[in-house]
C-alpha cells in the first residue's frame, strides 16, 4: 500500500476525510435534536403551569362563590326573622304596622348595623323592584335591570349582577342574596362588590386541595 510523505496511506487519509462530515453532521444534528427537546421541555413545563393556575384560578372562584353566597344568605335570612320580629311585634299590639316597619327600616338603614364588607349594605326591595329601603337609591324603580326581574321571579336566593350607585363612576359585579318577607312584600336584599370578598376565603382549606 503506498503512503505519502508524511507516512499516512492514502486509504487513512480518505477514512478520515470522509469521517469528519459524518461528525460534524452528527454533532449538528445532536445539538439540533438537543434544542429542539429543551423547547419541547419548556413548552410542557409552560403548559403544566398554565394548568396549574388556571386549576389554582378554578378554585378560588369556587371558594369565593361559596363563601359569598353562604355569608349573604346568613346575613340576608338574619334580616328576614328580624323583620318578622317587628312584625310580630306589631301583632301583639307592641308598636303599630307602621311603627313596627320604620324600627326595622331605621336598622336597616343604621350605617353599622346595614354594612356588609368595606361598601356594602342591606337594603329592602319589593316585588315590583322598587328599591324601599335603600341607603343610596331609595326609591328608584329598579324593574328596568335584567338582574332586578330575575330577583323579582325568584324572590329567595343567590344572584350576581353589575350594579352602580349613584355616586360611582362606573358599574361593577356585585353578589346579593334574597330573603323574601312576605306580610311586608320585602325582598331583603344583602349586597356587595364581590371584590370585597376574597378575605372570606378559608385558605387553608384551599392549600389542602392542592
Amino acid at each position: 500500500m503506498r503512503r505519502t510523505r508524511g507516512g499516512m496511506s492514502l486509504t487513512g487519509k480518505l477514512s478520515i476525510g470522509s469521517t469528519i462530515p459524518v461528525i460534524i453532521v452528527m454533532t449538528i444534528m445532536g445539538v439540533v435534536t438537543i434544542i429542539l427537546l429543551q423547547r419541547n421541555i419548556d413548552n410542557l413545563v409552560e403548559q403544566n403551569a398554565r394548568r396549574t393556575i388556571d386549576l389554582a384560578n378554578h378554585l378560588v372562584e369556587a371558594e369565593v362563590d361559596g363563601a359569598v353566597s353562604n355569608y349573604l344568605r346568613g346575613v340576608a335570612e338574619n334580616n328576614r326573622d328580624l323583620l318578622e320580629h317587628f312584625h310580630d311585634q306589631a301583632q301583639l299590639g307592641t308598636y303599630t304596622e307602621e311603627e313596627a316597619y320604620q324600627r326595622a327600616k331605621e336598622l336597616f338603614l343604621d350605617p353599622e348595623y346595614g354594612q356588609i364588607g368595606e361598601t356594602g349594605y342591606l337594603a329592602g326591595v319589593n316585588t315590583d323592584g322598587v328599591l324601599e329601603i335603600h341607603p343610596k337609591s331609595p326609591g328608584v324603580d329598579a324593574s328596568g335591570h335584567e338582574f332586578m326581574q330575575k330577583a323579582m321571579e325568584m324572590r329567595n336566593g343567590y344572584l350576581e349582577y353589575m350594579w352602580q350607585n349613584v355616586e360611582e363612576e362606573e358599574p361593577r359585579k356585585k353578589a346579593g342574596y334574597l330573603s323574601y318577607f312576605e306580610p311586608w312584600d320585602i325582598m331583603v336584599w344583602a349586597s356587595s362588590y364581590k371584590s370585597e370578598f376574597y378575605s372570606l376565603i378559608d385558605r387553608e382549606e384551599l392549600n389542602k386541595t392542592f
